[in-house]
């Protein structure tokens, strides 16, 4: 981007929702890479395997994804990317919260459940489940699993961000997390120098 395009000018602003945008780029102009060349090296790319739950007024879905990343330690806030009008975001948004699991090694039942694969219809007969003090589902033995009151909903193409001040945290240290990477889940291998 030319240097003297943007003297004086600030590159963020702020939408009519209140969120800050950038004024760096053109929006008008296309420049999206064709959804399979997307696909396959979003497929390199390693992710921890998460399971993100809701309990609402008459159901608790859940959802295994990759999309999760922390926001702010000095907020305790996290964000989740869930499928646009799906189940689960219907409930996170009418329940104003949400809780996640980050998947240790040996969970990958866990992990299928929740992904919809096999004839599993009680999704939470696979693990340990109990709630936290809020009500919602909280799986035991996760390499950290937290318990998240809404802050924000952000809608985003086909999907919905959401972001979450983290209200309760547990973790095991003698867990390793499970790997989902190249569409097959994985293992962490650490080597100490």
């Amino acid at each position: 981007m030319d240097n003297a395009r943007l003297e004086g000018q600030s590159l963020w602003g702020v939408a009519e929702d209140g969120c800050t945008t950038s004024n760096a780029f053109d929006t008008t102009v296309k420049r999206a890479v064709a959804r399979t060349q997307f696909v396959e090296a979003m497929a390199r790319i390693a992710s921890s395997v998460w399971v993100v739950n809701a309990d609402g007024a008459r159901e608790s879905p859940g959802r295994t994804v990759t999309a999760m990343f922390p926001l702010s330690a000095d907020h305790s806030t996290v964000m989740i990317s869930i499928k646009f009008r799906s189940r689960l975001a219907d409930v996170i948004g009418a329940a104003g919260r949400f809780s996640l699991a980050m998947l240790a090694e040996g969970q990958e039942k866990i992990a299928d459940a929740f992904a919809g694969k096999g004839e599993v219809h009680d999704r939470y007969a696979e693990g340990d489940w109990t709630q936290w003090p809020s009500g919602q589902p909280h799986l035991l033995g996760a390499v950290a699993a937290f318990d998240c009151v809404l802050e924000k909903v952000m809608p985003m193409n086909d999907h919905t961000l959401f972001i979450g001040q983290v209200i309760g945290a547990d973790w095991a240290r003698d867990k390793r997390p499970l790997l989902w990477y190249d569409r097959e889940y994985h293992s962490v291998s650490f080597s100490r120098t």
